[in-house]
């Protein structure tokens, strides 16, 4: 019986020792960190909380867990049933949302729809501070310069206003430069002829309300004349 029961405390102690160094002695403990469902004095965090994720970083040759909120540069956090772990992002990406997906590139290359690309595609530039292809503003050429036309009220000067326009061919990105101004004016000086046949349509215009002025108040003296004449007739019945 002694020997069975020394033989039992050895396989106890034996069983504990591997464990031991196998998992570090894993407890759900006050002492794991902010975060950890279990850790170990070894290992660190084994497993996190909800809506945490863990992170394992080469301590030496062996592997140290931490439990994040949000997973450091170069690592998205991706979510599972079982647990929530933070992995790395491909080579080329600084800072990814999932493993397909770059959000921010390395110095040298550009992010073109969640790509990292060495050169940006034609119809987009490559900005260097953003590390981005981004999409700028274009726009066409300008008219031909319009008429030379007169301010209101400077009937008597021969000076006026021309202006011409260009077209947006392509809107600017979020980031990329807005556009240029797209109306220009200048001031121009009216020709004799032109000039001429202005006034000549303004004073037209002015005749043409006088007459139509004068015409509305004969109709309303015809009409006040009339109206008299029918009422002195009543009064003779």
């Amino acid at each position: 019986p002694q020997i069975e029961l020394l033989t039992l405390m050895f396989i106890k102690t034996f069983v504990l020792i591997g464990l031991y160094l196998v998992t570090g002695n894993p407890s759900v403990s006050r002492e794991c960190p902010t975060g950890c469902a279990s850790c170990s004095a070894l290992n660190g965090c084994l497993s996190c909380r909800p809506r945490f994720f863990l992170h394992l970083e080469l301590d030496g040759i062996r592997e140290r867990g931490t439990c994040l909120s949000t997973c450091p540069r170069g690592y998205y956090g991706n979510r599972s049933p079982h647990i929530n772990k933070c992995k790395r992002c491909k080579e080329e990406c600084a800072f990814c949302f999932s493993e397909n997906f770059c959000t921010r590139c390395h110095a040298g290359t550009f992010l073109i729809r969640g790509k990292c690309e060495s050169s940006c595609p034609n119809g987009l530039t490559a900005n260097a501070v953003l590390r981005e292809c981004t999409v700028n503003c274009k726009v066409g050429e300008w008219t031909e310069w319009g008429p030379c036309l007169q301010k209101v009220n400077t009937e008597g000067y021969k000076k006026g206003e021309e202006s011409r326009t260009r077209q947006v061919l392509q809107s600017s990105g979020p980031d990329g430069h807005p556009c240029p101004h797209v109306i220009e004016v200048r001031k121009c000086a009216i020709k004799d002829t032109e000039r001429r046949r202005r006034w000549k349509e303004m004073k037209s215009f002015r005749h043409m309300s006088l007459d139509l002025s004068a015409e509305k108040g004969n109709m309303a003296a015809k009409l006040r004349a009339r109206s008299s004449q029918c009422h002195r007739e009543d009064g003779r019945q």
